[in-house]
């Protein structure tokens, strides 16, 4: 199976960068990467959090999850 990512917001926001609720937001991006993926029991499953950030004054545009089976 060929990993499965999830992105939260679908379209990075560089205008209004987030500054909080972090995990939250990596969360949302988690549950869109598990939309369609075959068994939520999957042991061994790689999960890779990668964050867009923005140029001072910083935030992250965007946030990023990828499952890796």
């Amino acid at each position: 199976m060929p990993p499965k990512d999830g992105h939260w917001p679908p379209q990075p926001n560089h205008d209004h960068p987030f500054h909080d609720k972090h995990m939250e937001h990596f969360e949302a991006a988690l549950e869109d990467a598990l939309i369609g993926w075959p068994d939520r029991d999957s042991p061994g499953t790689e999960v890779k959090f990668v964050a867009d950030f923005t140029k001072n004054p910083g935030g992250v545009s965007q946030y990023h999850v990828q499952l890796v089976p």
